[in-house]
């Protein structure tokens, strides 16, 4: 329709398109079947309601296409157009394929390399920690902020129960990946915003995890342990603890390995397996399997 190729088929193409997803969007607005619907993915967000007013723009604009679908011509010959749609299609099909066995050419996520996933330290503010005490006699309830609450005083301790506590932190959440070690400690923050480098592999389907690559995988503990790096496994699974167990009896890994959750995960690296390096908040790199940077690379990528 831009460049007027075939502009009959396109009209009739478009128009169809446009009427299917015209009453699709229409019953996702309505009924909210699919909550986050949109259709520019992450790159721009809108609503269900915004989509569907979206297509009825462009449906209004189809119309006098429509209208006027005798008089759209074009002067070029009939098989040069096919021609050009041909190679448009082409670099169309070409351009999601590579997307699709790559990274994408455009990152939309907040992931992107070069961003920084934590506040800034200086503009950090204060978190603060509260612990929830009951009285053994009444039960009345009583908040402090920890440590100031009378815990040196015996007959005051003797008299009150801990029942909760909890944690105000002020600070922004640029994300939502929390990584547990096998203890449960949250190790989110030594990883990502350390001052040591962190070499993170990842794995959003443990078990349909190409074991060719675990060799590699293997190459990368080994570098970031010679050069005092951090390195992590990241996976995701259904059965977990099975499928981690399964994974170091095949491979002998001696390396970390730490279940998160699969979304998150997909969000920073669409790729099983991934890799990407993290160095004082700040995503340094990060890489489809197909484009796995050489071991040997790695130490001029991290210093630059």
């Amino acid at each position: 329709l831009v460049f007027n190729t075939l502009p009959r088929l396109a009209t009739l193409g478009a128009t169809l398109l446009m009427l299917f997803f015209t009453v699709i969007t229409y019953f996702d607005a309505m009924y909210n079947v699919v909550p986050d619907c949109g259709c520019f993915g992450s790159a721009v967000l809108m609503s269900n309601w915004q989509t569907f007013y979206k297509n009825i723009i462009l449906d209004t604009i189809l119309i006098s296409l429509i209208f006027n679908n005798k008089q759209l011509k074009n002067s070029i010959s009939i098989p040069l157009q096919f021609g050009i749609a041909i190679v448009f299609a082409g670099l169309f099909t070409g351009f999601q394929l590579y997307n699709l066995n790559h990274l994408p050419v455009i990152d939309f996520m907040p992931w992107k390399v070069g961003n920084k996933m934590s506040v800034e330290e200086s503009q950090r503010k204060p978190v603060v920690s509260y612990v929830i005490y009951q009285n053994n006699q009444t039960g009345e309830r009583q908040e402090f902020i920890s440590p100031n609450y009378p815990y040196n005083d015996s007959v005051w301790m003797a008299n009150w129960t801990f029942v909760d506590s909890r944690i105000d932190d002020p600070n922004p959440r640029l994300h939502n990946m929390i990584i547990l070690d096998d203890a449960g400690d949250d190790q989110t923050e030594y990883l990502f915003n350390g001052e040591t480098p962190s070499i993170i592999a990842t794995s959003f389907k443990l078990e349909k995890l190409d074991m060719d690559l675990a060799p590699y995988i293997d190459s990368l503990y080994h570098f970031a342990e010679n050069h005092g790096m951090n390195f992590v496994f990241l996976v995701a699974s259904e059965n977990a603890e099975e499928a981690i167990a399964a994974f170091r009896e095949k491979t002998g890994a001696e390396y970390d390995i730490f279940n998160v959750d699969d979304v998150e995960l997909k969000m920073i690296v669409r790729s099983n397996p991934g890799l990407f390096i993290m160095k004082n908040g700040v995503v340094v790199g990060k890489w489809h399997w197909r484009d796995f940077p050489k071991i040997e690379q790695l130490n001029e990528i991290i210093q630059h």
